[in-house]
């Protein structure tokens, strides 16, 4: 894996502590599959308004230390942090200050819809007496559209999830293609 970043100045009005310490910071973090190294001894620091990519072939760790840093994953050695933050002992407060967007939902296969969308809500700190409601708000939503001649199909663009009326693909949310669903 290669690592790259490009040095930003900080925004005029964004406060000194930002330079003091590193925004991400990650010291021998490792992460094994049992025999498999999937990431190995990764050290660096990120520092608040640096322009930074990860760049390599598939298998080099890419992806493995983007979920370690949202918390998808536990790494097997070394310590990440996230605004002077543990990732691991920290996690819930890490996952406030971040935003991920994986290429593909890490979606737990043997949820049903229901279940994703109160754990999702729980995960996101909703009071647990608003859960239900919460998720009883988003089925509503779902039959509103399918009352209104909406239903689910791929969109032939990206391939995501996206709205139908009438055979005709909605602008889709993920890749704002209109060319039509597959």
């Amino acid at each position: 894996m290669i690592i790259s970043s490009i040095d930003a100045a900080p925004p005029d009005d964004a406060p000194a502590r930002m330079t003091d310490a590193p925004a991400i910071s990650a010291v021998n973090v490792s992460k094994r599959y049992g025999s498999v190294t999937a990431l190995d001894r990764l050290t660096l620091d990120i520092r608040c308004g640096e322009v930074f990519g990860l760049l390599g072939p598939n298998g080099s760790g890419k992806t493995t230390f983007m979920r370690l840093l949202a918390g998808y994953l536990l790494p097997s050695a070394g310590r990440l942090t996230v605004a002077g933050l543990d990732a691991v002992r920290d996690s819930l407060a890490v996952r406030r200050r971040i935003g991920y967007v994986p290429e593909s939902a890490p979606l737990y296969r043997q949820m049903r819809v229901g279940e994703f969308l109160a754990f999702m809500a729980r995960l996101r700190g909703l009071p647990e007496r608003a859960v239900a409601a919460a998720v009883d708000a988003k089925f509503d939503k779902i039959r509103e559209a399918r009352l209104k001649g909406y239903e689910g199909d791929n969109c032939g663009e990206c391939g995501n999830f996206t709205l139908v009326r009438n055979g005709t693909c909605l602008k889709c949310t993920t890749c704002g293609s209109t060319s039509g669903c597959s």
